[in-house]
């Protein structure tokens, strides 16, 4: 498997660690911020990569993302 790739996976699962199972709760870190928004743009990269890397992250973990990153931006704009 790729490095990168297996970078990311690690990124994602820490990720997933911090934010816990609820992901509608805990955005009070600007780190977790920052990690999801690199994240989700990684997300859209991976996408549009034709270089095998299209199929790396598989739809849960770009739906965890997509979905914290969506809740996050929600709460951030609330402020």
């Amino acid at each position: 498997m790729n490095k990168k790739f297996k970078q990311l996976e690690k990124r994602v699962k820490k990720l997933e660690e911090k934010i816990g199972s609820n992901i509608w709760v805990n955005f009070d870190e600007v780190s977790i911020g920052k990690e999801l928004y690199r994240l989700n743009k990684r997300c859209d990269e991976l996408d549009k990569d034709v270089n095998g890397w299209r199929d790396g992250l598989n739809d849960t973990d770009k739906a965890v993302i997509k979905k914290a990153f969506a809740a996050f931006l929600d709460k951030f704009l609330k402020m």
